[in-house]
Order: C-alpha cells, then sequence, then structure tokens
C-alpha cells in the first residue's frame, strides 16, 4: 500500500530551509539600519512622546556617555536618568504634548557599533494651544548588546537655535514602509 503524502509536504524542506538562510542572512547595512530602528529610534520616539522616562531610559546603555554639548557638559547614565525622569515628569505635570521626528544625515554600522547623526524635532504643544518647534542635531554612537542595539553615546545640540526646518528637511526620514516594521 502506498503512502499517502499531502501536496504541500514536499515543500516543507524547501520553506524551512528558506527560512534558515533568511534567519542567517549576512547583515546588510539596510538589515542594521532596519534593527536599529526596531530596537532604539521607534521606541525612542515612542517613549518621547509619551513623557515615558523608562521606556525611553531602556533604550539606553548600562555604559551611557551623555555629551551636553550646548551646556558644554559630559556624563553617565545616572544623571542622565536623573534628569529625563525629572524632565517627563514636569512635562506631563504641565500639561504639554510632544510629537517629535528624527531625520539621518549619517548611518554607518561596522560589527557590534554604529555611528548615527542627523537632526530632532520637537513639536511641544503647550495647554493653551500654542504649539512651539524646536530642532536639534545629534550624533550617537550605538552597540548592540546581547543582540539588542542601545545608545552608547548621546551627543545632541540645538546649536544656538541655528537648524531650522530647511535643515530637518534636507535629511532622510525613518521608512516606516520597509517590511519587518
Amino acid at each position: 500500500m502506498g503512502r499517502v503524502v499531502h501536496k504541500n509536504a514536499r515543500r516543507i524542506p524547501g520553506v524551512i530551509a528558506a527560512a534558515m538562510l533568511w534567519a542567517v542572512a549576512p547583515l546588510t547595512a539596510q538589515n542594521v539600519e532596519r534593527q536599529i530602528d526596531r530596537d532604539v529610534w521607534i521606541p525612542l520616539m515612542r517613549a518621547s512622546n509619551a513623557f515615558d522616562a523608562e521606556g525611553f531610559l531602556a533604550l539606553q546603555s548600562p555604559d551611557l556617555v551623555r555629551v551636553a554639548a550646548d551646556q558644554q557638559e559630559i556624563y553617565g547614565l545616572a544623571r542622565y536618568a536623573s534628569e529625563i525622569r525629572a524632565g517627563f515628569e514636569r512635562a506631563r505635570a504641565r500639561g504639554l504634548r510632544r510629537a517629535s521626528d528624527v531625520r539621518f544625515l549619517t548611518r554607518t554600522a561596522s560589527g557590534e557599533l554604529a555611528y548615527e547623526t542627523g537632526y530632532f524635532r520637537s513639536r511641544v504643544t503647550m495647554p493653551d494651544g500654542e504649539v512651539r518647534t524646536r530642532y536639534s542635531r545629534f550624533e550617537f554612537v550605538l552597540r548592540n548588546e546581547n543582540g539588542v542595539w542601545r545608545i552608547l553615546v548621546d551627543k545632541d545640540s540645538a546649536d544656538g537655535g541655528r537648524i531650522t526646518a530647511e535643515d530637518f528637511e534636507s535629511a532622510t526620514p525613518i521608512d516606516l514602509a520597509r517590511p519587518g516594521k
């Protein structure tokens, strides 16, 4: 008596092989950017906009170096965490709403490290409805820590208010339409 095989059973080894190849595929620049977007940028914008300090701080490496260029200061995670928690709490207490966006000038990754530069735009809506927009330039060094990208060095500057909407618009946005988003 012959064995009955479902018509799709012959495809299973091919599907398994394709999945295995995808899982071990070389990390192309686009794949790394996609991982960084997933691990850092999308949750960073979400947490920042919600004034979610713990969600925001979870994206930082325990070894974080914060460079507050406008204040000419450099410090670690403990102080940064204290500042973020206090600032986000003040914003919530004041009834502010924020919509932040990021655009990139450079995105470079090599092994477990990445360097990215670009602009932030932060639109804050005051309780009376007034909207204030602020632009800043960032430089981040990211490190892949146990398979997850984290912020290792965070430097930003408003550059004395000289960064414009045109600067921001000239840079490259996150491509949220890419598969895997």
